[in-house]
Order: C-alpha cells, then sequence, then structure tokens
C-alpha cells in the first residue's frame, strides 16, 4: 500500500490498484472528502469477521441467507 498526503488530514491510498480517499471530519480538522482512519480500520475488522463467519459456514456446510454486521467506533477528544 502506497500513501500520500494530500493537504491537511486528506490522504491518497493505493492498494491492489485500489484508490482510497482519507480525510478526517471538519470538526477533527479536515475536509470530509472520505472516511477517518478509524472507520477504515473498523471496516476492515468486520470484514475479517464476516469473512471468517463465510468460511466457517462453508467448511460445515452451512447455507447462509443473509449476513449483516454492523460494528462503530467511538472517538473521544
Amino acid at each position: 500500500m502506497d500513501l500520500k498526503n494530500i493537504q491537511d488530514f486528506k490522504q491518497e491510498a493505493v492498494t491492489q490498484g485500489f484508490k482510497l480517499t482519507v480525510d478526517e471530519s471538519p470538526m477533527y480538522g479536515g475536509s470530509g472528502a472520505g472516511p477517518n482512519p478509524l472507520s477504515y480500520f473498523i471496516t476492515g475488522a468486520a470484514a475479517c469477521l464476516m469473512n471468517q463467519y463465510i468460511r466457517l459456514a462453508t467448511a460445515s456446510d452451512v447455507l447462509i441467507d443473509d449476513l449483516e454486521v454492523t460494528a462503530q467506533g467511538l472517538v473521544k477528544i
């Protein structure tokens, strides 16, 4: 992954051929041009968890009709 700071808290990441914009909200000094780093982190953790559910279900021949994960983080000042 390559990460480059664009302006203030706005960064551009390129990973596996995909371009991601990372930024803080205006409340934290950014411009809100993309999700903040914590949001990406939580999304990655939730996606890993969901993938493990799918792997276990597949290995156990369990059919999944629908699967959703809700995750949230809290930033305190």
